[in-house]
């Protein structure tokens, strides 16, 4: 009777036909399998970064959370601070210390979450095309040849953070009522800028609601209104205070829209890709636009533009804050592709190229980057592994130093881990706490002319070291070099200035000592971790 309905209606050999099922299954078969192979391919490139060189300095910072969360010391940068907001990505954070709980490395942990985010990324291209055709095929390589690959590689989390923005816009567009829900409240917990891009999709699904969608488009606020005014309560009452410290960092600019121009310089290539929509509205006008899907996607990424403007954008490797924002531009050129005629279209499928070579550079000189020979890479490690002992140190640099070394106080000069420097300025919290061994990068601050250039390192009296007059920077990471030398000169501390890199002119390293440590001692293994490379996965066995 249900075969002769259908028959008859037509439905049948439309929707019901097990040919047009099998073509169905092959089409999803084939955007899952390709999407799975693109991430095994991440899996693979970040496992040879572990196994040839290292991570970036700043995503050791949040790896030192996970660690001491997995250790079971709670969220600490440190064992003497107390609970730090330092790592801003909450469930990234967690994530990891989950998996090296299960001990899985968490160098492993975040290639493997990273994978999955690139074939989900991956997956959402392809079902908003529809099909794998040349377009989705350009949009998805415009994804994997990008910045935000490069930092995922470097062990930030962009592209596991990028795959579920994609989730969240392909939810937004086919209103996916509970995805949206559920979404909403991962997004802004994984990241806190993710409160703005839930922001953006939620508007345009409220504003655009049917009569009869009105109620299930509230519904989806429930879940993240209650579950984050709980977090908020709870992350207010442990770390006791109302922003993490890198957003509190971060708003001191030299100037108000001091990150407007980062932005541009991040996006400039890939909004040469929405040049044939902006075509498409000047020869067809904007009510043959679906403005509706365009804001769902586009919106969200707006108010993010909006706030990095204002924002002091350090840390911004292969610019992966505004990663949302290119990966709601590839959306859009993918859903509107097909709008132009065909000869004006295959013109400007051209110009996404731009974007894939563009990126193509950032994640090859990352690569090598990754892959160098710098001491630094080893000499924490060798530090530790030779009994060199110092219980409390002050850095600038509070990623690899910190994470191999682990000292038992540790104080954050430029504020992003140690909440006093926020507070009461770096110079009265080096004064108080007097660490033995202070490590900053200079930044540029400290006059380096009458330095002998051909060696690799020189040791000098912190009271020859002059400050550059005409740098005039005054944001926390130009204050903190000041600082220490100001405190190592007063306190007779030695300097050991160290050349960051085969190219490195300014010796942008300094250790200060104090002259209670063993500067022979250090020296010896500063030249040994000059003349060592040590793997990420060697760190791990030496540790």
């Amino acid at each position: 009777m249900f075969h002769n309905f259908f028959s008859q209606n037509g439905i049948y050999n439309k929707y019901f036909s097990i040919d047009a099922l099998k073509e169905t299954v092959k089409r999803a078969n084939n955007e899952l399998l390709l999407s799975l192979l693109v991430g095994a391919c991440f899996i693979i490139c970040a496992v040879l970064i572990l196994a040839n060189g290292h991570l970036h300095e700043d995503a050791y910072i949040l790896f030192q959370y996970s660690k001491k969360v997995a250790n079971g010391e709670g969220i600490v940068f440190d064992d003497t601070a107390g609970h730090t907001e330092g790592a801003t990505d909450f469930l990234w954070m967690m994530s990891l210390a989950l998996l090296h709980r299960l001990h899985i490395d968490i160098g492993n942990a975040a290639a493997i979450l990273n994978g999955i985010g690139l074939s989900t990324l991956a997956y959402v291209i392809l079902r908003i095309r529809g099909k794998i055709d040349p377009v989705s095929i350009l949009a998805l390589t415009l994804v994997i040849f990008s910045g935000g690959t490069a930092a995922a590689l470097g062990g930030f989390s962009t592209l596991a953070y990028g795959g579920l923005f994609s989730l969240f816009a392909l939810s937004i567009i086919q209103k996916h009522y509970r995805a949206i829900s559920l979404l909403a409240t991962i997004i802004p917990l994984f990241r806190p800028d993710g409160v703005l891009l839930v922001m953006g999709g939620i508007a345009i699904l409220l504003i655009t609601a049917r009569k009869d969608e009105i109620k299930a488009s509230l519904t989806t606020l429930i879940l993240p209104l209650t579950l984050g005014s709980i977090y908020f309560y709870w992350r207010y009452n442990y770390f006791e205070s109302l922003l993490p410290l890198p957003l509190l960092v971060k708003a001191r600019t030299n100037w108000m829209l001091e990150g407007l121009w980062v932005n541009i310089r991040a996006l400039n290539i890939y909004i040469i890709t929405l040049a044939p929509l902006i075509l498409f509205i000047i020869i067809k006008s904007l009510h043959n636009i679906s403005w509706r899907n365009i804001l769902a996607v586009g919106l969200g990424p707006a108010l993010l533009f909006l706030a990095l403007s204002f924002a002091h954008q350090s840390q911004n490797v292969g610019f992966r804050f505004q990663f949302p924002i290119i990966i709601s531009i590839v959306i859009i050129f993918t859903i509107f592709a097909n709008h132009y005629p065909g000869t004006i279209k295959k013109i400007f499928l051209i110009l996404p190229i731009l974007g894939v070579l563009a990126g193509s550079k950032i994640i090859y000189k990352d690569a090598i980057y990754l892959t160098n020979e710098d001491y630094i890479n080893s000499f924490p490690q060798i530090l530790k592994a030779g009994n060199f002992e110092v219980d409390n140190i002050a850095i600038t640099e509070a990623g690899r130093f910190p994470y191999w070394y682990d000292s038992k106080a540790m104080t954050d000069l430029i504020g992003l881990n140690t909440a006093k420097v926020i507070h009461n300025g770096s110079y009265n919290v080096i004064v108080d706490t007097k660490p033995d061994l202070i490590f900053v990068h200079h930044a540029s601050r400290f006059d380096t002319s009458s330095l002998d250039k051909s060696q690799d390192f020189v040791v000098t009296a912190s009271e020859n070291i002059s400050l550059r007059s005409e740098y005039l920077g005054k944001d926390p990471v130009s204050i903190a070099p000041e600082s220490a030398l100001k405190f190592a000169a007063s306190n007779h501390y030695n300097a050991v200035f160290v050349r960051y890199g085969k190219k490195d002119t300014n010796f942008s390293h300094v250790y200060f000592l104090s002259p209670t440590l063993d500067e022979e001692k250090f020296i010896r293994l500063l030249r040994m971790s000059i003349a060592t490379k040590l793997s990420y996965y060697d760190s791990i066995k030496k540790n």
